[in-house]
Parts: structure tokens; C-alpha cells; sequence
């Protein structure tokens, strides 16, 4: 059989940032009765209070305390709910902290990001953070199916990135309830003024991948894949090893080596130094580290959704869908694109796709796309492809149809 490497691209980024917020009910526990707990921070002491009448031991029942609610908080100068709070080992800042810590002291017709930021400075202390309302940006608000709103905010330092740094604020009935999110002290850096231009460090990227692995120069054509330019850079602080003590001024870059490797590398903007620098391509099998997407275990792949079961994304005139046999000698149902009378192996059925940027055949945008490299390889400098093509929606590329229905089936997994 005739081997042809084939080359899938998903022309759109989307972020698996979803989660699940799950009420809890605290159940009361004897051993909280007028016990004192110290916390971290300007949390200082809180005393918990459940107040019964003693009952005569000589005619009473046993007393079931779950049913008892009334659980008051008192701390001095203010009253605060802490119903729990979680500490990263290794920073020791609170990364997770639930309870109604600014209840009657923001106007309910206040925005939701003022009451965020109220809720930020009620946690300054234990962050570590001189002025909040300075040091996190917004940066977007989603309300999920029950109504409650999830902010998220971005922390700067002089309107420098720190890098790895974000905490979402969640808020019901008009209160913030919850925080989480990682972040860092406010940074003590006096000089943030690079002596290393984006240039050079971008040019110290390179020749440090050229010491493994050829950077190469790609034609306008093979660009016109990539989601950015080949190399990209962002001045940010950075801390060596997320540890709070190493932070640096640093030059923040990502570049393509090729069409297939994505590497992410932190260069001094002092000195030049390579901080630290990994590989940032997604695969099934891989061993890149926690910083990067990982999926080792069998996976249980939803089943391929055509262009009429996905009627609300449909894309304008030009999808169709075709019945063609894959290398296993199974009949698959495919998405193609078809414009001027030729069918191309483009799935522009997904919620991806953006027609006002999109133009077919050459330069779609958030679709899947199946292309020939006839037995070329993108890290290599005679890479050659085409687009796979048919006058009349018939198929017998069995490469192609299985890559164009699988990468249909990680795009359903990944979304």
C-alpha cells in the first residue's frame, strides 16, 4: 500500500477552561463548639459559637446536632464566613478560599468586578498583594446555567505580565462566594527596564533550538497554518521554578520550529539567559512535564457529529457530507467543503469555524483540514503538500478519509 503522511490542522485555538462548581453543605461537628481557630494572615482568631439549652440528662433524648444552623462567626471589627481555605505547599498563598468575606460591606448594585475587587483586597494580606485593584486586570465574565458569574482577572505588575498568574472570582444572588486561582506576591523587582531587546532574545530562542533541531524558514503558504507569526514574544516576570523568591524580567516566547513543534522559552531581558524552555506540542503518548497537555489512557471518543446534526454552526453554502471507506475498510461519514464545483477534505461543520475570516479553499479559519504531503515531512526542508480533492464527492484515499474522520473525533475529545 502507498504510504502518504497526511496533515491535519485545526485552525482555531479553544480553551478547555470549564469547571464545576459543586455546593457543599457543612455538617456540624462537636469539636467546632467554642473552639477558637487561628488562620493565616489578618484572619487572626475566630471564635464559633452554637448556642442550646442544656437539657435535663435525667428526661431528655439524644440530641441530633446536624439540624442545627445557627452557627455564628465573630471576629473583631468585622464579620466574615471562612467555610474553607486551601494553601499551595509550596508558595504557602491561598489558592482556594470560599465564604461571604465582603457580606454587607458592598453595595449590591455595585458591577460584579467592583465586588471582586472588594473581594481581593478582604484577601490582600494572606495574598501577599500590595493593591489589588492594580495588580489584576479583567479580562472576561461567563454566567453559567444557574445563573452564577465567573471573573477572571489577569495579574500585572506595572502593566507587565506575571506570568502564570490568574484567579477567577465567583459570584451568586449578587455575592462574591469564592476564590481560586494561582498567583504571586506582588513582585519587589526595581528594574524593569530590559537591557535585551525582543529581537535578540527572540534570536537566542532560535539559535538554541538550532542547536537540536532545525528552525526553518517556511514559505508564506505554510504560515498561513500556524494560528500566529513563527515567533512571538512577550516582555513578562517570570519566577524560576514558580518559586515566589526567583522572579525575573524575561522575554516570554513561543515559536514554530516547524509545522508540527511549538516551543515555549523564558529569556533573561537582563542577561540573555535561557530560564527555562519546554516542548509545547499536544500528543497522545508524551512525557512533556505538567506543563503541557497530557493524555495517556484509552479514550472513549463521542461519535462524529455531521454538518445536519450540527445545524446551529452551519457554515454558508458549500458543506457537504460524503460516505467513503477508511484504511480498516469502514465506511465513515465525512465532513468536505465543496466551491467551484471541486469537493476539498474541509470540515467547516464545527463551532469553530468563522466564515467572515475564512476564505475557501486556501485560507479557511476554525475548521478541520486534511491535507497530502506525499511522503514529506514538515520538520524537514523539502516538505510539499496539496489539498486532497475530488470532482464528484467520491473518495478513495483511504489515508485521507482516515485521517480527516479521526481528526474529527480528537477535535469532538479536545473541545
Amino acid at each position: 500500500m502507498q504510504r502518504a503522511f497526511l496533515l491535519i490542522f485545526v485552525l482555531s485555538f479553544f480553551v478547555l477552561n470549564q469547571g464545576i462548581a459543586q455546593k457543599q453543605k457543612p455538617s456540624p461537628d462537636l469539636k467546632n463548639i467554642d473552639k477558637k481557630a487561628n488562620t493565616t494572615g489578618n484572619l487572626e482568631s475566630i471564635q464559633l459559637e452554637r448556642r442550646i439549652d442544656t437539657p435535663n440528662p435525667a428526661t431528655s433524648e439524644k440530641i441530633d446536632y446536624s439540624n442545627f444552623s445557627n452557627i455564628t462567626l465573630q471576629k473583631s471589627e468585622r464579620s466574615n464566613l471562612i467555610s474553607s481555605k486551601k494553601v499551595d505547599q509550596q508558595t504557602q498563598l491561598p489558592y482556594h478560599v470560599k465564604g461571604l468575606l465582603t457580606k454587607n460591606k458592598v453595595d449590591l448594585n455595585a458591577s460584579p468586578e467592583e465586588k471582586a475587587v472588594a473581594y481581593l483586597n478582604e484577601l490582600k494580606d494572606d495574598m501577599q498583594i500590595k493593591e489589588p485593584v492594580q495588580e489584576f486586570v479583567f479580562k472576561s465574565q461567563k454566567t453559567d446555567q444557574v445563573g452564577a458569574q465567573h471573573l477572571r482577572f489577569s495579574q500585572v505588575f506595572n502593566n507587565i505580565k506575571v506570568h502564570g498568574s490568574e484567579v477567577v472570582l465567583h459570584q451568586k444572588e449578587g455575592q462574591t462566594y469564592l476564590f481560586n486561582g494561582r498567583y504571586y506576591p506582588t513582585p519587589k523587582l526595581e528594574n524593569l527596564t530590559p537591557t535585551l531587546s525582543a529581537a535578540a532574545a527572540q534570536n537566542s530562542a532560535i539559535a538554541d533550538v538550532n542547536t537540536f533541531m532545525e528552525f526553518k524558514s517556511l514559505s508564506d503558504m505554510e504560515k498561513q497554518l500556524l494560528p500566529h507569526e513563527q515567533i512571538v514574544s512577550e516582555l513578562v516576570i517570570y519566577h524560576v521554578d514558580k518559586n515566589i523568591d526567583a522572579e525575573a524580567l524575561a522575554y516570554h516566547i513561543t515559536l514554530f520550529p516547524n509545522l508540527i513543534n511549538r516551543y515555549e522559552y523564558f529569556i533573561d531581558a537582563q542577561s540573555g539567559a535561557v530560564l527555562h524552555k519546554y516542548l509545547n506540542t499536544c500528543k497522545l503518548f508524551h512525557n512533556h512535564g505538567s506543563e503541557s497537555c497530557s493524555v495517556n489512557a484509552k479514550i472513549n471518543v463521542p461519535e462524529i457529529k455531521t454538518v445536519e446534526e450540527n445545524s446551529s454552526f452551519l457554515p454558508p453554502p458549500g458543506p457537504e457530507t460524503a460516505q467513503a471507506v477508511d484504511l480498516k475498510g469502514i465506511t465513515r461519514t465525512i465532513n468536505v467543503y465543496e466551491t467551484g464545483g471541486t469537493f476539498y477534505m474541509i470540515d467547516a461543520s464545527r463551532a469553530m469555524f468563522n466564515s467572515s475570516l475564512s476564505q475557501f479553499p486556501n485560507n479557511p479559519t476554525g475548521v478541520i483540514w486534511t491535507l497530502d504531503a506525499f511522503d514529506t515531512y514538515p520538520q524537514n526542508s523539502d516538505f510539499n503538500y496539496d489539498q486532497i480533492t475530488s470532482s464528484n464527492n467520491s473518495w478513495n484515499n483511504a489515508n485521507g478519509v482516515s485521517a480527516h474522520y479521526n481528526g474529527g473525533l480528537a477535535y469532538n475529545y479536545f473541545k
